[in-house]
């Protein structure tokens, strides 16, 4: 894990920001956006960088076993009981079956509102 350096007023699933080869980047606690309980990071512990609409966003999560590729096609469609309530559903996008494990898709550009987004962008400016 890379030294993240915190933002004042920031809102509080923005962990700071870190600089990744010249380019400031913000970075998200994953268990903090949707409200998990806290963990002490590891050596598990891993910054994931996505785009979300537009600017490069770090994500701080628990470990990655794999990075994989997924054919549009191979994704099903969330059970409608995983979209009826609970942490994140609106961000669930489908469900794809891989060697006896189920993954859940999320939309990451699902996971802010618009004053977010901009946010974000401001921070990577």
């Amino acid at each position: 894990m890379p030294t993240i350096t915190k933002m004042p007023n920031a809102s509080q699933h923005i962990e700071g920001i870190i600089n990744l080869r010249g380019k400031v980047l913000p970075i998200i606690s994953m268990r903090r956006r949707f409200n998990l309980m806290e963990n002490e990071n590891d050596n598990q512990t891993r910054i994931v960088i996505m785009d979300v609409c537009g600017c490069q966003t770090g994500f701080i999560v628990d470990g990655v076993s794999e990075v994989i590729r997924i054919l549009n096609s191979e994704i099903q469609p969330p059970p409608s009981l995983m979209l009826s309530g609970g942490i994140g559903q609106e961000f669930i996008t489908g469900v794809f079956n891989r060697a006896e494990r189920l993954l859940i898709i999320m939309d990451v550009d699902r996971l802010f509102s618009n004053d977010e987004h901009e946010g974000l962008l401001e921070i990577s400016k």
